[in-house]
């Protein structure tokens, strides 16, 4: 995934940088960082550490925060138990959000990856599923 990014943010004209946030995107030649991205495979971990860390992280300027994680199921999970593990790792978002009550800036988005046994063959649009947070609720991203 940090190949892909470092890639995907030189295309997009941003500079990446790792420090104590996995990945820092500043753009152009700007001192300021304009998108942060917390990356966790371990689903049952996020909310303890990534989340808290990604939304105290100060930066007035950043235009989007952005944890991405994945619904690790066991090769014979079917496609309710793995929505059951997403709606899982959304309600305790929700709830850690409303917990810790941090007012960040910039807008918030979860983007989460399905594991599943056919993961090969998955249209990209199925595999991935986003989030947009606000302080108070979450709103589904259609990709």
């Amino acid at each position: 995934m940090s190949v892909f990014l470092m890639k995907l943010a030189r295309k997009m004209g941003y500079f990446q940088e790792c420090k104590n946030i996995d990945f820092i995107w500043y753009r152009g030649d700007s001192i300021n960082p304009s998108i942060l991205i917390e990356h966790e495979h371990d689903y049952e971990t996020v909310t303890g550490s990534e989340l808290p860390k990604l939304l105290r992280y100060k930066c007035k300027k950043c235009e989007l925060r952005i944890l991405i994680t994945y619904t690790w199921a066991s090769k014979l999970a079917s496609a309710d138990e793995i929505k059951q593990i997403r709606d899982k790792i959304l309600t305790n978002i929700s709830d850690k959000i409303m917990e810790l009550r941090e007012v960040w800036g910039g807008e918030f988005l979860l983007i989460i990856g399905d594991s599943s046994p056919a993961e090969g063959d998955i249209d990209w649009g199925k595999y991935w599923h986003g989030y947009i947070f606000d302080q108070f609720k979450f709103h589904k991203v259609v990709v």
